[in-house]
C-alpha cells in the first residue's frame, strides 16, 4: 500500500502577508518514518517552498496511484482545506487532515469536507495504522488519536499514549525532507551552498503564554521529554551524509534544563558534523556558559521570543519571564559570537502606548541580527482566544491581524515603520551585508530574492 504525505501551505491560494521562511514538517517526517518501517511505499509532497503549484498538485493527486493521502494543511490554509480534500479525492483513496490547526478543528474538518479522518495530536504511527486497518478490511475507529465520522455521528479521537521514550521513534524521513528548497533567512555559517536539514530534539512545553497553541507549536502538550545526545547526533550525522550544510532545530523549546543542554552540546561538538545550526530558546535561560557552549557546538543563531519591553504585559500574557532577564541572555549570546533573533508581539490586549514604546525601544537596545514585529493574534487553543476570540477571527495570524480589527491599519503602519527604521540603518545594511556575503556568493538569487521581499514588505503601504 502507498501513503502519499502533503505540506499543504497557504501560498497555494494566497500570497504571504509578511517575508518568511519556511521549515520542513519533522512531525510528518516521523510519520513517514513509521510508515517505512511498517512496509509502506511512502512519498512526500511540500507545497510550502513554491515549488508545487496548484495545478502541480491537482496533477500529482491525479496521477499518484497512493491509496491513502495525509494531508498537512497549514492555518493560514483553513478556508481552503474542503478545497485540498476534494483534488485528494480525484482518485478512489482515502483521505486524512493532520497536525496542530487540523486538531484544533477537527469537528469543522469532519462537517465541512468529504476526508475520511483527522489525525489529532502527534500523528506518529497513526497513518501506518490506518493502512493496516485498510489491509485487513479493520474498522477505523478503534485507532489511537483518529478522529472520524461513522453514520450521522463524529466519534473523537482517543488519545494514543506513548509508553517508550523518544528516543524509541523511527528517525523522521530526512531523505525526503531536504529534498524541497527550503529558504531559510536566519544567520548560519554553512560551508559552501546552504542546504537545510531540519530535526526535533524535544515535545512539549510547560509553559502557559496565553497566545500560544499546537496551531503554531511544532508538537503538543506540557509535559516535556528529549532524545538523548547520542540519538540527536545520530540524526546531525545522517543529514550531513545527505548533503546538509545548515540545520534547524524546531523544537518549541530546545532545552529545559542547562545540564541537558550543555551535555547536548557537548556531544553535538563532539560528533564534528561540520553543520552549522540555529534553535529556538528562552532567552533568560542563556548565560555565558550556555551561550559558549551553543557557539562551540556550531550553533550560528538563536531565536527568542522576547514579546514585550514591559514587565506588566510580560505579566499579562504570563510569559514567565522578565525584561532584564531576557535581555542578560540576549547579551551573553552576542558575547559569545552567536548571533540573536528576537520576536516581538504588539497589539495584544491591554496594551499602552507606553507599552508597545517599551516594547519596539527594547528592540532597538537588544540589537538583534533579525527582530520580527508580530501582531497579537489569538489562535485557536490559546487563552487568549476564550476571552478574545475576535483578535483570531478571519485566519488572523501573527503577520496579519484580524480583518476589521479597530486598530489593524495602525499594527501594520507600526511594524513597517519600526522595520524601516531598523533595517535600513546604514551601519545595520554594511553588517547585514558582511555577515551574509557567504550566502550571497553561494546563493545570490535565494539571498538577494530574501532582501528584496523584506525592503518591499517594509516600503510599501
Amino acid at each position: 500500500m502507498r501513503l502519499l504525505f502533503v505540506n499543504a501551505h497557504e501560498r497555494l491560494f494566497i500570497e504571504e502577508s509578511h517575508p518568511r521562511h519556511h521549515l520542513a514538517p519533522v512531525a510528518l517526517g516521523t510519520a513517514m518514518g513509521f510508515a517505512t518501517e511498517a512496509g509502506f511505499d511512502v512519498d512526500f509532497v511540500e507545497t510550502s517552498t513554491g515549488e508545487v503549484k496548484l495545478r502541480d498538485l491537482k496533477r500529482i493527486f491525479k496521477k499518484d496511484s497512493a491509496e491513502i493521502v495525509i494531508l498537512h494543511p497549514t492555518y493560514e490554509l483553513g478556508p481552503h482545506i474542503r478545497d485540498i480534500v476534494r483534488l485528494a479525492l480525484c482518485r478512489d483513496r482515502k483521505v486524512f487532515v493532520a497536525g496542530g490547526p487540523a486538531t484544533h478543528r477537527w469537528r469543522a474538518i469532519l462537517e465541512e469536507t468529504d476526508a475520511h479522518g483527522v489525525i489529532t495530536g502527534e500523528i506518529d504511527d497513526t497513518p501506518s495504522d490506518i493502512a493496516r486497518a485498510l489491509l485487513e478490511g479493520l474498522e477505523l475507529d478503534g485507532i489511537g488519536n483518529l478522529a472520524i465520522r461513522k453514520g450521522d455521528s463524529l466519534v473523537p479521537a482517543t488519545p494514543r499514549i506513548r509508553k517508550r521514550g523518544l528516543d524509541s521513534l523511527p528517525f523522521p524521513r530526512h531523505d525526503l525532507l531536504t529534498k524541497p528548497k527550503y529558504r531559510f533567512y536566519y544567520p548560519l555559517k554553512n560551508k559552501g551552498r546552504l542546504r537545510m536539514g531540519y530535526l526535533m530534539t524535544s515535545r512539549g512545553c510547560p509553559y502557559s503564554c496565553v497566545f500560544c497553541s499546537e496551531v503554531e507549536r511544532s508538537s503538543f502538550g506540557k509535559g516535556y521529554e528529549f532524545h538523548s545526545p547520542k540519538r540527536v547526533t545520530a540524526e546531525l550525522k545522517q543529514l550531513a551524509e545527505l548533503g546538509v550544510t545548515g540545520a534547524y532545530f524546531v523544537d518549541d523549546l530546545l532545552s529545559l534544563q542547562k545540564k541537558q543542554l550543555l551535555e547536548l552540546c557537548r556531544a553535538i561538538e563532539d560528533a564534528n558534523t561540520g553543520i552549522s545550526w540555529c534553535a529556538q530558546l528562552r532567552a533568560d535561560d542563556v548565560d555565558d556558559e550556555v551561550a559558549i557552549a551553543l557557539k562551540n557546538a556550531g550553533c550560528a543563531s538563536v531565536a527568542c521570543g522576547i514579546e514585550s519591553g514591559s514587565d506588566r504585559m510580560l505579566k499579562s500574557m504570563k510569559k514567565g519571564s522578565t525584561v532584564d532577564g531576557m535581555f542578560k541572555g540576549v547579551q551573553a549570546l552576542k558575547r559569545a559570537g552567536v548571533s540573536v533573533i528576537t520576536y516581538l508581539i504588539i497589539g495584544a490586549p491591554g496594551e499602552t502606548e507606553e507599552d508597545r514604546n517599551l516594547t519596539l525601544r527594547l528592540g532597538e537596545q537588544m540589537d538583534a541580527d533579525i527582530v520580527q514585529i508580530h501582531i497579537f493574534a489569538s489562535y485557536p487553543g490559546t487563552a487568549a482566544n476564550a476571552s478574545r476570540p475576535d483578535l483570531g477571527i478571519n485566519g488572523a495570524t501573527k503577520f496579519s491581524p484580524a480583518s476589521g480589527r479597530a486598530d489593524e491599519a495602525e499594527l501594520i503602519r507600526v511594524q513597517k515603520a519600526f522595520y524601516r527604521r531598523y533595517y535600513l540603518r546604514p551601519d545595520r545594511l554594511v553588517h547585514h551585508a558582511i555577515q551574509r556575503i557567504p550566502r550571497i556568493l553561494s546563493d545570490p538569487q535565494a539571498e538577494l530574492g530574501a532582501a528584496w521581499r523584506l525592503f518591499r514588505h517594509a516600503t510599501m503601504p
